[in-house]
């Protein structure tokens, strides 16, 4: 609210909007609990078509100093809200805010997970660029209103040359849902026993942006190797289901004019296999595909 108040005039000269969602079946059957189905063979991975979406708005209207808000729905993180400052100087980039996060329970939107996000960009433009970030919650280092944990964390390291601007990252992202002690049922979205679940993505992956100046389209190519696996702990015992895979993506931004940009990605595993006693799905129903729209105010 501080930001809107500084000048609402200057808010929206430099204003950026991005929509973006769609579906990502590499994920987790809600029934998947405690290691087994509900209702289906536990051996199976059951992946679930999983919506997601991002609302970002962000402006450097205010010269070296900045701000990112960000809405978003995904598959590891569930519901969260990001609130970042941001400070670009020369040759460093500097991001940090707080965050909050629930689940899609009202029980959830009543008692949020609060944590802090950061990160900091080290560039040389036009030769190369280093980025850290990460985030985690701070509930169950001092008792806040809930204890479970969200955690992220990503490395970049990218090269800037004619048309193309290949990138290397490394990232991980973790959501560990506590148990709550009650009598009421075992198989719901958020475990009503002794269950602890974490939910986990580990990604190794390298990019390629493809551009051209005064060419309306920026492609973006991806290949890498990632780790999906949720694994339940109860009562000093522990199963895990894990799914590894090498995907390939592509995503293509395009430049409608100034100040609207239509983007369409798309992203599938060529192949996998999981740890069993879960069964390799059919790996390529793991897609996952998005829409969106971008805005510019200037």
């Amino acid at each position: 609210m501080g930001l809107f108040l500084l000048g609402p005039c200057r808010f929206l000269e430099a204003l950026e909007l991005e929509f973006t969602g769609g579906i990502n079946s590499l994920t987790f059957h809600p029934d998947r609990v405690t290691g087994h189905s509900v209702s289906r063979n536990y051996k199976e991975f059951q992946s679930y078509p999983y919506i997601f979406g991002d609302i970002i708005v962000k402006s450097n209207s205010f010269d070296i100093i900045g701000y990112k808000i960000h809405a978003s729905r995904d598959n590891i993180l569930r519901n969260s809200l990001f609130a970042q400052a941001k400070s670009n100087w020369d040759y460093i980039n500097l991001e940090f805010g707080p965050f909050i996060g629930m689940e899609d329970s009202l029980e959830s939107v009543m008692k949020p997970e609060f944590g802090i996000i950061g990160g900091f960009e080290l560039s040389f433009p036009g030769i190369v660029f280093f980025s850290l970030s990460g985030s985690s919650t701070i509930g169950s280092k001092f008792d806040l209103l809930n204890d479970n944990t969200r955690e992220t964390a990503e490395a970049k390291l990218g090269f800037w040359l004619p048309y193309v601007i290949p990138t290397l990252s490394a990232s991980i992202k973790s959501y560990t849902n506590r148990p709550v002690f009650s009598n009421g049922p075992v198989f719901t979205n958020r475990p009503h026993d002794s269950v602890e679940i974490r939910d986990e993505l580990i990604r190794l992956m390298i990019s390629a942006d493809i551009y051209k100046k005064k060419f309306p389209f920026l492609i973006r190519v991806d290949a890498g190797y990632e780790i999906l696996s949720r694994s339940y702990e109860r009562e000093g015992s522990s199963v895990k289901d894990e799914l590894t895979a090498i995907f390939v993506g592509v995503e293509a931004k395009y430049q409608v004019n100034k100040m609207i940009k239509v983007i369409l990605g798309f992203e599938v595993p060529v192949f996998g296999d999981a740890v069993k006693p879960m069964e390799s799905p059919l790996i390529f129903s793991l897609f996952k595909a998005h829409t969106g729209v971008g805005l510019n105010l200037y």
